[in-house]
């Protein structure tokens, strides 16, 4: 059985894009960045989803020994001018685990024996950002970020026929949001070829949960259209709908390459 956990401020993240998409043709020169990179998280999620009062609360590491994945970060950035952009990031999440447990309650089923887990989960963000502050001629740069985001979870948990079970038993469960978040964004030059910066932005649900993603890294660039990447990043909500409720943090160093057209 499939059902929907949790949903806000509903519409398709990449529906703001298409509204934001205008102003970069409006814009004379823009430049555009492409940044392609690994991002290499530990993965900590607990869920509880109940049915006819079937359910409980299950650690996804140590009950569904979940395997660590790395995940690729696509991010395209289109700066209008020297103080405004807009970006669109898209990140495939896949995790699976197979493990044998005693017993689990999950989404009114009883599941013991071995299970097998496929966790999915798409992001979509769309955002646009203004550098209002900048002290030194570039040296420090700060500014705001105002972004939409689309957050698809999809947790599948199945065990095979076998023993006393003569059919395979499967439950799966979706967790569809889509919200808008705000936060901020700073810059620190202290080369021409170096840029540390760090962002963050989210937002807290009264009674429904938060969710909030942090960043910062740095930029080397030794070409005029080309750079080296790297950071760490920590992504993490706490939702919660009824006797459901989902906690997932994800956290750890990225790497990457960005291009500049």
């Amino acid at each position: 059985m499939s059902r929907i956990l949790g949903a806000m401020v509903p519409g398709p993240a990449f529906l703001a894009f298409v509204l934001l998409a205008p102003l970069l043709t409006s814009c004379t020169s823009p430049v555009i960045e492409a940044t392609g990179a690994y991002w290499m998280p530990a993965i900590d999620l607990e869920a509880t989803v109940v049915e006819s009062n079937i359910g409980e609360t299950i650690d996804f590491n140590d009950d569904l020994d979940l395997d660590e994945e790395n995940i690729f970060m696509g991010r395209l950035v289109g700066h209008l001018n020297d103080r405004f952009w807009v970006q669109l990031e898209y990140l495939p999440i896949d995790y699976a685990g197979d493990n044998f447990v005693d017993r689990i309650e999950f989404a009114g089923r009883v599941f013991s024996g071995r299970v097998i887990t496929d966790l999915e989960i798409e992001y979509i963000d769309v955002g646009a950002g203004w550098e209002f502050l900048d002290v030194g001629e570039g040296f420090f740069r700060a500014g705001t970020l105002v972004e939409v985001t689309r957050l698809d979870v999809d947790m599948v948990l199945r065990s095979p026929a076998g023993g006393v079970f003569l059919k395979e038993r499967e439950e799966s469960e979706k967790l569809n949001m889509t919200f808008p978040t705000v936060g901020v964004v700073t810059h620190l030059q202290p080369l021409d070829e170096l840029d540390i910066y760090g962002q963050i932005s989210g937002i807290t649900l009264s009674g429904t949960g938060h969710f909030y993603d942090a960043e910062v890294g740095l930029r080397y660039m030794p070409l005029q259209n080309a750079a080296l990447t790297g950071g760490y990043r920590i992504m993490a909500f706490d939702l919660e709908s009824g006797d459901d409720d989902a906690k997932m943090t994800l956290s750890g160093p990225f790497v990457g390459v960005v291009l500049r057209f």
